[in-house]
């Protein structure tokens, strides 16, 4: 008896303290605060966030309403000042945030290439996708970003890639109308015969999204 007692008097000691859920008021003030922030990195104000932090030093992996961190506010902003603080105060280079997205995803969707090559050299994944299985150059892709879809490429990102819905980013740049980063993905050997799920081209998207003189030229590719 006394040796069952001594075992269980160990094990609720060895137990570790489940840490207090945040009161209503710490989630309020730290909403309060992830307003200011982004506010902050929006308008590039380095020396004020450097401020907030001081005050608040926690808050550097924090989300605001829509989901991002700090970190990914200054990637789809293209603060690369406010990246450096961030990532040397403990941002987390991978976090999570909208639809899982990572902030090189925020950074390729912004177009911001100085933005992607300093995470890429902080050692960002360039291979991670969202919830959607969008990559990076899915990002771009969407968003008409030919720069960055050219620097992606030159970074090793698949031409080809597909989604969850096995959409390449040549899909995407159809359906969204933007020929010239049609153009380039076909140059760098996007398939203009790729189909999706549904079994659709990126010229049959493109038609859907009524960009018929998009469809048309990719529609010609997809015969050669």
């Amino acid at each position: 008896m006394l040796v069952l007692l001594t075992l269980a008097l160990v094990a609720c000691q060895s137990t570790p303290s489940q840490p207090k859920p945040p009161t209503q008021q710490e989630v309020a003030k730290e909403a309060e605060m992830q307003v200011k922030i982004t506010k902050a990195i929006e308008e590039g104000k380095l020396d004020e966030l450097k401020g907030l932090f001081s005050e608040s030093p926690g808050s550097v992996n924090g989300r605001n309403q829509a989901q991002f961190s700090p970190l990914h506010t200054a990637a789809h902003y293209g603060q690369v000042e406010m990246l450096a603080y961030l990532l040397d105060h403990g941002a987390d280079i991978e976090a999570r945030g909208a639809f899982d997205g990572t902030p090189l995803i925020s950074a390729a969707g912004g177009g911001h290439v100085e933005a992607a090559r300093y995470l890429l050299e902080r050692g960002a994944n360039k291979d991670a996708t969202n919830s959607m299985g969008l990559f990076a150059l899915h990002s771009a892709a969407i968003n008409g970003k030919a720069e960055m879809c050219t620097f992606l490429l030159e970074q090793g990102a698949d031409v080809n890639a597909r989604d969850a819905t096995n959409s390449t980013p040549l899909h995407w740049a159809a359906a969204s109308g933007h020929e010239e980063v049609c153009d380039l993905l076909i140059k760098a050997g996007a398939s203009p015969g790729v189909v999706d799920n549904d079994g659709r081209t990126p010229s049959f998207r493109a038609r859907q999204n009524k960009h018929d003189g998009l469809a048309d030229k990719l529609a010609k590719l997809e015969k050669k």
